[in-house]
């Protein structure tokens, strides 16, 4: 009897934690996943063509920074609308940052604004970590990756690099700020070598 009483209660606050999760998933959230037993981010990631940065990117709050919270039948948002990165490499023994862009033909600039937790010398690599490798900057949104990339690479973002501010640029991204209660807005400074207003926002 005090089993079954047991079972039960646990059952119904798991129902409980599940739905509260469900809650939090974004509500530009794109395609999400559930978390099956023995999972981990980077599994995840690599069998879902998703980066680990964007999936712990996405899911603020519900993932914690070593990923060790992960329990089955959790719900996680793996992309956003917009911003959601589907081409990418699972890191393995030997890589680094200039092979990994040369493989995917793209520059090492790309490669690095794509994935804000890599060093810019890429001495952080983990295998069997996964990194987006597309074509065009992703980085974005309104969940913090945006002003991650700033003060990361902030010396990126002068005249050693004016390809990766171009196209920083055109996909919007350059900034000091943005707000996440007035439709992802960001708010656009200018930056050495490139010819931008000072303080404009613009809606993306």
């Amino acid at each position: 009897m005090f089993s079954t009483v047991k079972v039960s209660f646990i059952t119904i606050i798991a129902a409980v934690v599940l739905a509260v999760y469900a809650q939090q998933l974004p509500p530009d959230c794109t395609r999400s996943y559930t978390v099956k037993a023995n999972d981990t981010c980077n599994s995840i990631s690599a069998s879902n063509n998703v980066s680990t940065f964007q999936l712990a990117d996405v899911n603020q709050g519900i993932i914690d920074k070593a990923c060790d919270n992960l329990f089955v039948g959790q719900t996680l948002c793996l992309g956003l609308e917009g911003h959601d990165c589907t081409t990418t490499h699972v890191v393995e023994m030997g890589d680094i940052c200039d092979t990994i862009a040369s493989a995917a033909e793209i520059d090492p600039a790309t490669l690095l604004a794509n994935n804000p937790n890599v060093h810019d010398n890429c001495d952080n690599l983990g295998i069997g970590e996964v990194l987006c490798t597309a074509s065009e900057i992703i980085v974005g949104g309104g969940h913090g990756s945006f002003d991650y990339y700033l003060s990361h690479h902030r010396d990126q973002l002068d005249c050693q690099y004016p390809d990766l501010q171009r196209k920083l640029m055109s996909f919007r991204t350059v900034g000091l700020r943005h707000s996440h209660s007035s439709g992802h807005r960001l708010t656009v400074e200018w930056i050495p070598c490139m010819i931008a207003p000072d303080f404009e926002e613009i809606p993306i």
